[in-house]
């Protein structure tokens, strides 16, 4: 209406390793994706209870971290969500208000189904920013993580067909990544006259899916995602 471009910094997504793996599930390099399965793990427990404004958050995990997730989701899939189940909890031992633990089950409009476990508590390995990934595809796997706190070094892509041995991927150069990637991407859109990558337009999908996912998680009923 104001004849002006919006963009929401979903810096997530400009990373080497989740550029190269929505190039390869868009060109469908291992056929159709099946099943996509994240983990993300992290201890952010450590100060006393009642003393980090981080406990307090609404939705610490959904709200606060797996937004990033959940559009990621959605720009490596080149789908968008149908309907969501979820779970979310406290372990015993967290800090946290409102639960920083949660697994959900998404199903999205291409035929492809995410499980989904995210959790500011974990005692396991913990993952990078990005989240661990395996995508299930008719003729492989391709696993990936990425994002690092502040280099592209952890990312990663291992491509393994049935049958045979997994290879690593060649990740392409990004000179400009992280938010730095995002302001570019933001210029060149105005610059360009273009739709920019995570448009205020584009957004709202993603913000439907974490909204959903809060809502699942809050009734214990499946949430119908409208687009």
């Amino acid at each position: 209406q104001q004849n002006r471009v919006l963009m929401v910094s979903q810096n997530y997504r400009f990373y080497p390793a989740v550029q190269a793996v929505a190039a390869l599930v868009r060109a469908e390099a291992l056929g159709p994706v099946g099943a996509v399965h994240i983990q993300f793990r992290k201890y952010a427990n450590t100060q006393p209870p009642g003393n980090h404004r981080h406990y307090t958050l609404a939705h610490p995990l959904l709200m606060d971290m797996s937004i990033h997730h959940f559009d990621m989701m959605r720009f490596v899939l080149n789908q968008e969500p149908a309907t969501v189940s979820c779970h979310a909890w406290n372990p015993s031992w967290s800090h946290f208000v409102e639960p920083a633990t949660a697994a959900a089950t998404i199903v999205f409009d291409g035929g492809a189904v995410v499980d989904y476990q995210g959790s500011w508590v974990s005692t396991g390995t913990p993952t990078t920013w990005g989240g661990a990934w395996e995508i299930e595809c008719a003729e492989g796997v391709i696993a990936w993580t990425g994002r690092n706190d502040d280099s592209t070094d952890a990312d990663a892509v291992t491509i393994r067909r049935r049958g045979k041995r997994a290879r690593g991927l060649k990740l392409p150069a990004m000179p400009r990544w992280d938010r730095a990637g995002s302001l570019a991407a933001f210029a060149a859109a105005i610059r360009d006259g273009a739709e920019p990558p995570a448009s205020g337009r584009d957004n709202l999908g993603s913000l439907r899916l974490m909204f959903a996912t809060i809502a699942a998680a809050e009734t214990g009923q499946a949430q119908h995602i409208a687009g």
